[in-house]
């Protein structure tokens, strides 16, 4: 009870008393004012009011405060997370069964297997504790899911009817739909031999992750480029539900030319089902332009050292010749971004000409790839000397088409002038002995001298040989003969050898020698002429030697017909390198003039009588 002095009209006052129940129940509790009747009232009916209170035991009390599920709206297939908060609303810690530990149950579904965690002990009186819980609906529906508080009852509660709690949970059927929204490629206009790449962008309309699909590209699916071109493809690992993402697929050339159309596909080999399959392409019509190829020639060079070949060698200044065999080196490169196909590579060793030896290759690759150049070696000769102009061409015939702009007028290559000296041959002819068989040949009773009388001669360039005797009074042009022998009167006919001559052949003219002689056997006798030439083809000569030529009586006699020799030695001193095995080599007409002269001389001689 609690004394007051004192309570205005009108005024309210509040008191408090404490009291520690010793049980718990239900009990009636009885508040009364003027207990003692100390006060006269109007109304002594109201001064006191009876409350029904309960009284709880000294125990815990766990309930469920909250359940929720992420995402929402589960995705059948789709892992889901649940979680559950649970508070201790009681009077004590969940310590009084030591060590107050408890479970927490889940339970997805009626007639589902529980989802159970433990939730580790004490939980103090206010506290919260929250558990998650991992779980997929295998599928769609509306299902009613339960979670409970010490589902195994470990702790004592003041009550246990209000440890469970309800979640409803929507779980929609898994969907993928994948969707070409967008096709473009780069360049726009597509060239021949060129990278082209294509961009395919892809959206998932589903509310479930793509897994391990291909797109693919068709660059022609009609088929309508020569040759024929191969599909691109790329493989994609996952695209989110609801994502949009753009893929750049792998460079691609087109082989051929013309209109084409491409289509890309998503999910071309079918891997994934889905709600909507019709939306898996998208077409994108083409023009292929011609790939540019652009061959040139890069390096042009001439073996032009032949020198070391010449007779004798001789080295400075380098030189050519007519007729020997010149290797051209040629370096050819295609420039252009698409692969060129067969073509010749020739060189024009005179550009006044369309026409030169050549060698063909298979082809280069585009620029900057392996093999987008290549080295090639032509031989050929000249066939006459001069002084020329010429050039290396790649492509001479026109069998790649070169497109861009003067790409086909870059085909030939920086000209070289040369000169090309004449096939000359310089050598001396010396007579290194000469011998008279018969001094006298007349055996009749009028005997003359027997004397013989010679004359060597031979082939050189420019000259002319005046042989006179008796009724023969003749020029001999293309010949020197300066060996001009009458031997004396009565006497043996041992002329001295060492004359000798220099010559020079013109070009490819052979060598000649001729003997001419005459036995004098006036005034008593008549002259027997007698004659003996030799005809040299240049390879019998080119390397010099020792010739013997024989002379021959008109009328036979002598020795068997043999009436006098001559030994002559020929030294070469200055000439051209063998000729090139590429081509025959004519003689000039020179060579056949001079040989003609020489018969006409000796047939000349050999016309007089006796």
């Amino acid at each position: 009870t609690t004394q007051f002095q004192s309570l205005a009209a009108g005024a309210t006052t509040t008191w408090e008393f404490d009291y520690t129940y010793t049980r718990d129940g239900t009990f009636d509790t009885v508040a009364s004012v003027d207990t003692t009747n100390a006060v006269k009232e109007t109304n002594e009916d109201n001064n006191s009011k009876t409350v029904t209170l309960t009284v709880d035991p000294p125990l815990s009390d766990l309930i469920v405060t909250n359940v929720s599920i992420n995402p929402t709206n589960p995705i059948a297939g789709q892992q889901a997370v649940v979680t559950v908060t649970v508070q201790n609303v009681g009077h004590r810690a969940t310590d009084v069964t030591n060590p107050g530990d408890f479970v927490v149950q889940w339970r997805p579904q009626p007639l589902a297997q529980p989802l159970t965690q433990q939730v580790n002990g004490p939980l103090a009186v206010g506290d919260t504790a929250t558990v998650t819980f991992v779980y997929t609906y295998p599928s769609g529906g509306s299902f009613n899911s339960t979670a409970t508080v010490d589902a195994t009852f470990k702790v004592q509660e003041v009550h246990e009817d209000n440890n469970t709690d309800t979640l409803q949970v929507p779980v929609s059927d898994a969907t993928i739909d994948l969707e070409v929204t967008d096709f473009s490629v780069s360049p726009a206009a597509p060239i021949q031999g060129d990278d082209t790449t294509f961009s395919v962008t892809v959206r998932n309309n589903g509310n479930t992750e793509a897994d391990n699909f291909i797109i693919e590209v068709n660059p022609d699916a009609f088929g309508i480029t020569s040759p024929s071109n191969q599909s691109v493809t790329l493989f994609i690992s996952s695209l989110a539900a609801g994502a949009t993402q753009t893929f750049s697929m792998p460079a691609f050339q087109y082989k051929g030319t013309g209109f084409v159309r491409a289509i890309a596909t998503v999910d071309a080999s079918n891997n994934v089902s889905e709600t909507n399959e019709a939306n898996n392409t998208k077409l994108l019509n083409l023009a292929v332009s011609a790939g540019v190829t652009d061959l040139q020639v890069t390096a042009f060079s001439l073996a032009t050292d032949l020198c070391a070949q010449s007779l004798p060698p001789s080295c400075s200044p380098m030189k050519f010749w007519k007729g020997s065999a010149v290797t051209a080196t040629i370096t050819v490169q295609n420039f252009g971004r698409f692969p060129a196909g067969s073509f010749a590579v020739q060189w024009r060793p005179d550009n006044t000409k369309t026409s030169g030896p050549s060698v063909q290759l298979a082809g280069l690759a585009a620029f900057g790839h392996p093999g987008d150049s290549a080295t090639v070696t032509v031989t050929g000769t000249f066939s006459s000397d001069g002084t020329f102009t010429t050039s290396a061409f790649v492509d001479p015939f026109n069998q790649v088409t070169e497109p861009c702009a003067n790409c086909e007028n870059n085909n030939e290559s920086s000209t070289l002038t040369l000169t090309v000296l004449p096939r000359d041959l310089s050598l001396n002819v010396t007579v290194t002995d000469f011998n008279v068989l018969s001094s006298d040949l007349d055996d009749g009773p009028l005997r003359g001298d027997g004397d013989w009388n010679m004359w060597l001669l031979v082939l050189a360039k420019d000259q002319t040989c005046h042989f006179s005797f008796g009724p023969v009074d003749k020029d001999i042009k293309g010949f020197t003969c300066p060996f001009h022998f009458f031997g004396p009167d009565g006497a043996e006919d041992f002329p001295n050898p060492g004359w000798s001559a220099s010559v020079t052949l013109a070009e490819n003219a052979p060598l000649l020698f001729g003997i001419f002689g005459v036995e004098d056997d006036l005034p008593t006798g008549v002259d027997k002429p007698g004659a003996a030439f030799k005809f040299f083809l240049p390879g019998d000569f080119s390397t010099g030697g020792t010739f013997l030529l024989k002379g021959q009586k008109g009328d036979g006699r002598c020795n068997n017909g043999e009436c006098f020799d001559a030994t002559v030695q020929v030294t070469i001193t200055a000439g051209p390198p063998p000729p090139a095995k590429v081509g025959a080599i004519v003689p000039s007409m020179r060579m056949f003039d001079a040989l003609r002269q020489f018969n006409d001389a000796a047939d000349s001689f050999n016309q007089i009588t006796p």
